[in-house]
């Protein structure tokens, strides 16, 4: 089922979106992920025995119509020790009570609230929620920065670095990437086959 393809959103069905298009393919290098319309227990049997961090895309129109606390779930899986990060994409929240409750959900595992108020933003605010973590650490493996990919760029002294992109299982090392005074160096990360492409362009 592709990014954005209408469906009704009064179902308690989970659907597994799984990448169809070339820029759609890029995220299932980092990470599986799949959108559930609903804050679900099933999260800790589909993916407790999973290796590393796991991103979940909760999209909400804010209605709870398949009983349970989206608060009390959360709080449940980071009590059992699995390592979710929740991503809360809200569509058309009409009430400011439901969109602070939906940021402060997301924030406990450290992921992030959207507001979409139309089908534009929505499907704009699902390609931001699957971008994921990643760290830049210097010579002596001290993080200097970091942020989430597809973001605006971050600057770092000149130098030579190691790039750490969170994945399931373990995180995606890219090192001696150099960055140079006044320059611009990207990393690029791309399926091919099996395999993790990594591209290191700049000065």
């Amino acid at each position: 089922m592709p990014l954005g393809a209408p469906k009704s959103l009064s179902s308690c069905k989970r659907v597994f979106l799984h990448p169809t298009s070339p820029k759609q393919r890029q995220y299932e290098a980092l990470r599986a992920y799949y959108v559930d319309e609903r804050p679900s227990g099933e999260v800790a049997r589909d993916f407790g025995s999973a290796p590393g961090e796991k991103l979940v895309i909760l999209v909400t129109d804010g209605k709870e119509e398949c009983g349970g606390s989206p608060s009390t779930v959360v709080q449940e899986l980071v009590a059992k020790g699995i390592k979710i990060r929740l991503n809360i994409v809200g569509f058309a929240l009409a009430e400011a009570a439901v969109r602070q409750e939906m940021d402060r959900v997301a924030k406990i595992t450290g992921g992030k609230f959207y507001d979409a108020q139309n089908a534009k933003a929505l499907r704009q605010a699902i390609q931001q929620s699957l971008a994921v973590p990643f760290e830049v650490r210097d010579a002596a493996g001290v993080k200097v920065a970091g942020g989430l990919t597809g973001e605006a760029a971050i600057t770092v002294p000149e130098g030579i670095y190691t790039v750490s992109v969170s994945a399931a299982g373990k995180p995606i090392l890219v090192p001696n990437v150099r960055v140079r005074h006044n320059g611009a160096t990207k990393v690029a990360l791309r399926k091919e086959g099996q395999q993790i492409g990594i591209n290191v362009t700049g000065p």
